[in-house]
């Protein structure tokens, strides 16, 4: 399995990202808005430009991806964002192999999505997938998709159950089928 040194994967989201917007030196700012337009831009162009720029920036191998879970099916923006329930459990079988330490990680989650959109199986628009179009603010957007790639380290701990809805609709079914087991198996006996 690809793995990202958890060093790198958390710097390059903090350099995308300040803690305090209000109290940063302007210089900084200004750097943090330059990757930020680079990333959008990213987004702008497409699944693949946006694969792309993340292969790029987290030293992502050409080879490996295809160890990670798919996709079962195509998903649509609003399923991507928003899983059903029905969408929960479909993925969560498909992804029977995936363990609870692999599921926690933010930057695994992050290695699936390049995977997924040069699948072309989450959408062909990144910014209709992981943003409100609305927003055109870049600050926004480039935090809407690191919530939606994995989490966000931004504020210090990131959780995978909050930030990123397909982590999260895995999580969910998994502590479903956990927590149904001992009842299932006493109506067995």
């Amino acid at each position: 399995m690809i793995n990202i040194p958890t060093a790198r994967f958390t710097e390059w989201q903090r350099s995308l990202a300040s803690q305090n917007r209000r109290r940063e030196e302007e210089s900084i700012a200004e750097m943090i808005r330059e990757r930020q337009s680079v990333l959008v831009g990213a987004m702008s162009q497409g699944p693949n430009a946006l694969a792309t720029y993340l292969r790029s920036v987290l030293h992502i191998p050409n080879t490996g991806l295809e160890e990670l879970p798919p996709l079962p099916r195509e998903l649509s923006a609003p399923e991507a964002s928003e899983p059903p329930p029905e969408l929960e459990s479909e993925l969560y079988n498909a992804w029977a192999t995936l363990t609870p330490k692999e599921a926690s990680q933010p930057a695994f989650w992050t290695i699936c999505h390049i995977r997924w959109r040069e699948e072309g199986t989450l959408g062909n628009d990144p910014i209709e997938t992981f943003t409100d179009r609305r927003v055109t603010d870049t600050d926004a957007q480039t935090r809407d998709l690191l919530r939606h790639l994995g989490g966000i380290y931004v504020r210090g701990n990131v959780s995978v159950f909050s930030d990123c809805p397909l982590a999260r609709a895995w999580w969910r079914r998994r502590f479903a089928v956990s927590a149904a087991e001992p009842y299932t198996r006493s109506s067995q006996c």
